[in-house]
């Protein structure tokens, strides 16, 4: 079964004054369900461009995407929130963890809309302790180290037991340790839970302990 299945696709931004920055020409790509793919490339050539319209985070001006045999185009806007809520998970470099919030209610924050509140409590504490962040469930983000950040924002990713796990430059603003934790992290959902995984990075050597690497160059597929 594909996870992810991209045809032909186009995709440019237009900015002030009429201009348009051509970003993907006619990209064709596809994931396996349990594969764990690496999308590298240079600065600017696609790469999160990509990740964003697989995860229906954004439309592609031309071409059509399938996740899991359904045509996110035929999707309403809702129909959209509610298949990233099902069964898409996202990690970002930036992590995007709310500052007044402690790294538990960030946690929480996914599955409120449809998950009872001791149920989603109880399963984001053991998110959590299993991700050695017990003794952190009441800190705030600037209260955490980068790596202690990234693994919250892992967790959060996680708590709607998602099929497929999306992940920007996960490693970026971390240290080697940190960046080395959270790798195993990841090996370990594709190893003992079958997940999906597709991974942007510019770090080679880390492309290369997923399954398949793909290179993005000039807005298609190497």
């Amino acid at each position: 079964m594909l996870a992810f299945a991209a045809h032909d696709i186009f995709k440019e931004y237009r900015l002030d004054r009429g201009r348009r920055v051509p970003v993907l020409h006619g990209l064709s790509l596809q994931v396996m369900a349990g594969e764990w793919l690496s999308l590298t490339g240079a600065s600017g050539c696609g790469k999160s461009t990509l990740l964003h319209l697989l995860g229906a985070l954004d439309r592609p001006d031309r071409g059509r995407i399938e996740c899991l045999g359904q045509d996110l185009a035929g999707l309403s806007a809702r129909g959209r929130a509610g298949l990233r809520r099902r069964v898409l998970g996202f990690m970002f470099q930036s992590y995007h963890l709310l500052p007044e919030l402690s790294a538990l209610e960030n946690v929480m924050l996914p599955a409120m809309a449809e998950t009872a509140w001791r149920a989603n409590r109880r399963r984001a504490l053991s998110l959590l302790a299993d991700f050695g962040l017990a003794e952190r469930e009441g800190h705030r983000p600037q209260e955490l180290s980068g790596g202690e950040q990234q693994r919250v924002a892992l967790v959060r990713a996680l708590i709607n037991r998602p099929r497929i796990l999306l992940a920007d430059e996960p490693t970026g603003n971390l240290d080697a340790a940190a960046a080395e934790h959270i790798m195993g992290l990841l090996e370990r959902l594709h190893r003992d839970e079958g997940m999906t995984i597709v991974m942007v990075t510019h770090d080679r050597a880390l492309a290369g302990r997923a399954e398949r690497v793909c290179r993005l160059r000039d807005g298609v597929i190497e």
